[in-house]
């Protein structure tokens, strides 16, 4: 193994100046951007985003360069990259759309937005500006409602606490003629109704049967 450090050392020192060699075939692109958050294309591949602090090497040559950041249009520009000397760019973005950012507790509900249905939070949405319906659904949950307002350039973010609610319980209620009680009531009234009718009858039959009827009359 000791064998082999020096043989790693020299590798590696020979590999420092291919390493510069190589960089200084190559010329340098400088992204410096106000808008914050921007991502860098070039070439269709992503070398970072705003602000890009590192230097991009790049063979000489022309390569596309795109900036873009939601809410925003796309910078898009052609760059030609000379050896050995540095390119600085300042791509300016204009804002088109807000940003609507929804984080929910618990996540994972539905976001309605003027009656349609745009994806589950956390949801992050680009809108034109103009005031917005806002609805966030979960099942067994209280839905959260909003009207906001949405400018270009700016970001609105809510995080909505959504209040667990109890599903309601539907009992189903016995038809009334399958209730005992119903039936033991009318029952009951029948027997009531039955002996009231027998003791009127007996009055009737003891008046009938010539017994004297003593009247009772006061004198002034």
């Amino acid at each position: 193994m000791k064998s082999l450090y020096p043989v790693l050392c020299l590798f590696f020192w020979m590999a420092i100046p291919m390493q510069s060699e190589a960089r200084t075939r190559k010329g340098i692109l400088v992204v410096k951007s106000v808008t914050k958050g921007a991502d860098v294309f070039v070439n269709g591949r992503k070398i970072g985003r705003t602000p890009l602090r590192k230097r991009v090497y790049l063979k000489p040559g022309t390569h596309t360069l795109r900036v873009s950041k939601l809410g925003f249009a796309d910078y898009l520009d052609s760059i030609k990259i000379r050896r050995g000397r540095k390119t600085v760019v300042e791509p300016e973005l204009f804002e088109l759309n807000g940003i609507l950012q929804i984080d929910s507790t618990p996540a994972n509900a539905q976001v309605v937005i003027n009656g349609r249905m745009f994806g589950h939070t956390p949801l992050q949405e680009a809108l034109a500006p103009g005031g917005y319906a806002l609805e966030v659904r979960l099942p067994d949950h209280q839905t959260f409602k909003k009207n906001v307002e949405i400018e270009a350039g700016q970001e609105v973010t809510l995080a909505p606490m959504l209040l667990y609610e109890a599903p309601m319980v539907e009992t189903q209620q016995e038809p009334w003629y399958r209730n005992k009680w119903v039936w033991i009531g009318a029952a009951s009234v029948i027997v009531t109704t039955s002996i009231i009718t027998a003791v009127a009858l007996t009055a009737d039959d003891t008046a009938d049967a010539g017994y004297p009827t003593i009247r009772i009359e006061t004198t002034q």
